[in-house]
């Protein structure tokens, strides 16, 4: 098996033995897709490096440095999701009567601003702040259900107070 499609291999920590997983097998295969993308890597770099302008090499290595840290980002990213999505099926298959999967989650903020916004217009704005909450439970005739709670909020010191007032005047 190719080492970068092993969740027990990639979601261990070599420097900390209780977040270790031994594998029963052995990481020698190397698949097309991974060698492709560390090839790529080795070409960009040595491209860059053979850049005679000092600060256009130290400005390009920067780039090129940060765009490599955000493709590792982004596949560990996957790679977390991978394995919370197989934890949270198991969960729900393992569920028995009156038993529920409760998840909580910030979800988007709401902007009522434009329709179309450049991505620098849309950070780091003020908004209404949404809380989803969504119980995944069995109920008394075996069936799945789905219940979702949306809780929202002008600013975060408040949302709490709001959570809390909103479901006792409900």
């Amino acid at each position: 098996m190719c080492a970068d499609h092993c969740l027990n291999w990639l979601l261990s920590d070599p420097g900390n033995q209780n977040f270790q997983h031994k594998c029963d097998h052995i990481h020698s295969l190397d698949c097309d897709r991974c060698r492709f993308v560390r090839n790529i890597e080795k070409d960009v770099s040595c491209a860059v490096q053979k850049i005679q302008d000092t600060d256009l090499r130290e400005e390009a290595t920067k780039t090129f440095t940060d765009a490599m840290q955000k493709i590792h980002d982004w596949k560990s990213h996957i790679i977390r999701n991978v394995n919370q999505d197989q934890f949270r099926t198991h969960v729900i298959q393992e569920l028995k009567r009156f038993e529920g999967l409760i998840v909580m989650d910030w979800a988007m903020k709401f902007l009522p601003m434009r329709f179309r916004e450049k991505q620098t217009d849309w950070f780091g704005q003020r908004g209404k702040h949404w809380h989803v909450i969504v119980c995944i439970y069995r109920d008394e005739n075996g069936e799945i259900g789905v219940s979702e709670f949306t809780h929202r909020g002008s600013n975060l010191r408040n949302l709490s107070t709001y959570m809390i007032n909103d479901e006792i005047y409900k």
